[in-house]
């Protein structure tokens, strides 16, 4: 009887912890940025980055090379996918420019800051270097005084404002400067068209939320 009692309580064990991870989150990856079964992002109205939706206002401290500050608008909550795995980009007016904040969550939560995007032939690249690399490369790029090491190429699908049913395509490549401050992607779309990213990794602190939508 014992032995039958002791069985009973780990089922129920199990099934707690199962409705508890399916309820209130935990694991990383893409589910904790997305709704539970529909794929759709995720929206709360918790006062976190990854929550931020058109008409939110929040802001940036000590930012980019020149430890900026930023009161930032959101116009925009886009989806990226990349077999499975979704990550976040924030799109947001800051009056002078535009900036983009990338949220994903792979066991923690980490953000980083877009604070510029360019041309390929601004930098110097070439689309003929780009796709001479390949995953095994280790190799170096100069771009505009500061060298960057190359970390991971694949292939992605970006969702505009987070609609999942449709999406465009692109190759990506990862850079990584010496200091390890800023990071370079590098995009080539299904158009053809070559994009860099010059980004740097934020941390919580350095955010503040005034409200994740024009509604909330």
């Amino acid at each position: 009887m014992e032995f039958f009692s002791l069985i009973l309580l780990v089922v129920a064990g199990f099934i707690g912890y199962k409705v508890y991870r399916a309820n209130f989150g935990g694991g990383g990856g893409k589910n904790s940025l997305t709704d539970r079964g529909s794929g759709r992002p995720a929206v709360s109205n918790d006062p976190r980055i990854e929550n931020m939706r058109p008409g939110g206002v929040f802001s940036l401290r000590g930012v980019g090379p020149n430890m900026d500050d930023f009161d930032v608008s959101v116009v925009g909550r886009h989806v990226y996918d990349e077999d499975g795995f979704q990550w976040l980009e924030i799109e947001g007016d800051a009056g002078t420019q535009r900036l983009w904040v990338t949220v994903e969550d792979d066991d923690e939560v980490e953000v980083s800051v877009t604070l510029r995007k360019a041309r390929l032939e601004e930098t110097g690249l070439t689309k003929g270097q780009m796709e001479a690399l390949t995953d095994n490369d280790d190799h170096t790029l100069q771009v505009e005084g500061m060298t960057y090491h190359f970390e991971d190429r694949g292939q992605a699908v970006f969702h505009r404002d987070g609609d999942l049913s449709r999406g465009e395509s692109f190759t990506y490549w990862e850079f990584e400067s010496d200091d390890e401050k800023t990071s370079m992607t590098v995009e080539r779309w299904s158009d053809g068209t070559f994009e860099c990213h010059f980004s740097q990794s934020i941390r919580e602190s350095q955010i503040s939320i005034y409200s994740v939508a024009g509604d909330a």
